[in-house]
This record gives C-alpha cells, structure tokens and sequence, in this order.
C-alpha cells in the first residue's frame, strides 16, 4: 500500500505517525488515507467507537429538569443538520473528575429528506420515524422552530448559558 517505504518515507517515520494515529484519534483518518491507501468517510475522527462506548448509556432527560444546562447550537439552512446539544453535570467520578449528561436534538428541512437521503446515502427518515431527527415542512430550517425548543428549555431547565454557530 506504500510503495515509497523504504525509499522517501522510512519505517521509523511510518511507525510514528501511526503511534500518533492511535494516541490521537483525529489523525486516523488521514494517516490512513495518505500512507495506507485506505479511503475512509469522514475528514477526522474525533473519537474512537472504543473510547466513546464505556460512555454511552440510556437515561430520562426528564430527569434533569430544573438542573443546571449549558445549550450548543449549530445552525444551518437547507443542506446540513441544525444540532442543538445539551449538557448537565451529573457528579463526580472516584477520580474527583465531573461527570455529564449529554444528548443532542437535530433539524433538518422535511421537504428536502428524500433527495438528502440519496445524496447523502443516510437514512433521515428513519431518524425522523424514530424521533432522533426533527424535520419540519418547508425547504429550509425555520428557526422559529428551533427558537420555540430552546424556550421550552428554559422553562424545563435552568440554562446558564447558550453558545452558537451561526
């Protein structure tokens, strides 16, 4: 898969870099791509399915309610996902470290679904059968919906703070 080992690219430097890839999991991808020939989906991975699995378990966001939430927003207008992630520190670990509950809600335009899903090969349908994936009508993000959700929260939640990407 590398035909310039040995010759412009030597062993020492190919173990490092993927020495990196695996302590650095953002640098996978590239690695992959440019030393192995192997061509992946995403630009970066951000986190291995390793690291992130021990974390992942179910639980009632209505639970939280009255907590304290810190609110992410991406937004978006017709050709990507509006994400507004959510945050509640939940305690401590033995190690003194904080802990969280962490869930994100998802906008996408519902008159654009079916040509999205053929572009993007991704089923948003079934994201939004199963309720992970609003899409309301039109061709487009309305905000007003968005901005509707982010009331209900501070009636739900005591939001401290709300960062966005416009």
């Amino acid at each position: 898969a590398n035909p310039l080992l040995g010759v412009t690219i030597t062993e020492e430097y190919l173990r490092e870099a993927v020495k990196q890839a695996k302590a650095m999991p953002g640098k996978m991808t590239g690695i992959l791509r440019l030393h192995f020939c192997v061509w992946t989906d995403a630009e970066t991975a951000w986190m291995t399915r390793e690291t992130l699995d021990p974390c992942l378990f179910d639980f009632e966001i209505s639970e939280r309610h009255g907590e304290p939430v810190y609110l992410g927003l991406d937004l978006s207008q017709n050709r990507d996902i509006t994400a507004l992630g959510c945050v509640v520190q939940t305690g401590v670990n033995h190690k003194g470290k904080p802990t969280f509950d962490a869930w994100v809600e998802a906008w996408t335009p519902g008159d654009t679904i079916l040509a999205r899903e053929l572009r993007d090969k991704l089923p948003y349908s079934v994201w939004v059968q199963h309720g992970h994936l609003h899409a309301p009508s039109g061709k487009s993000i309305n905000y007003l919906d968005v901005g509707q959700r982010i009331a209900e929260y501070t009636q739900d939640f005591d939001v401290q703070m709300l960062a966005y990407d416009s």
